[in-house]
């Protein structure tokens, strides 16, 4: 369940962090939290702030992948069930602060983080669900960049799932498969072949 604006972010705050992958936020963004079973579970964030993600894997051909890293303008939604994230500092929100996003008023903020919750939720239905929370360990995001349009990312202590307009990246422990587009596949492991389609 999402929660009433909680507040205009302080200062830059990393909000989640794993091996491969690390999200903030910029001061001045606003913040909604989400709710699971009472309790805070993310939250949703627009604003900016920055992404880093660390698509590199060490194989027996040498290390694959690259790092991928920049400022995000727009929304972000995280999800953490295991508390592997910092809630940002907050202070009240004033209506000047919510028309820097380009809109007109706090209930107007609240409809838009809404809207933001309400379509993960729709194309995302079971990463909510009991099931999801008591199987997995980390973060999940969504970015909706200005720019760059979304990025989804879904992080632990072993595993990094990244899609990015036509990149996909899944890393699972010293495994590495990379596609881009429809057509590019590559897969590698430590001890196992390099393989090259399409």
């Amino acid at each position: 369940m999402l929660g009433a604006l909680a507040g205009k972010v302080t200062q830059p705050s990393d909000i989640a962090q794993s091996e491969k992958a690390l999200l903030s936020v910029n001061e001045g963004s606003l913040y909604f939290p989400i709710f699971f079973q009472n309790t805070e579970v993310g939250g949703v964030f627009i604003g900016f702030g920055q992404a880093i993600i660390d698509a590199i894997v060490d194989t027996k051909r040498g290390a694959l992948g690259q790092s991928h890293e920049f400022l995000w303008n727009g929304s972000l939604l995280l999800l953490s069930e295991d508390g592997d994230w910092k809630p940002p500092i907050t202070s009240p929100v004033k209506e000047k602060d919510v028309k820097v996003f380009l809109l007109s008023s706090l209930e107007e903020a609240q409809e838009r983080a809404q809207m933001i919750f309400d379509r993960f939720l729709n194309y995302n239905r079971n990463w909510c669900s009991d099931t999801f929370i008591q199987r997995h360990r980390g973060w999940l995001a969504t970015i909706l960049d200005r720019q760059r349009g979304k990025c989804s990312i879904i992080t632990s202590d072993n595993r990094l799932v990244v899609k990015m307009g036509e990149l996909k990246v899944i890393i699972h422990g010293n495994n590495f498969v990379k596609t881009e587009g429809r057509k590019k596949v590559v897969v590698a492991g430590r001890g196992g072949p390099l393989i090259r389609f399409g």
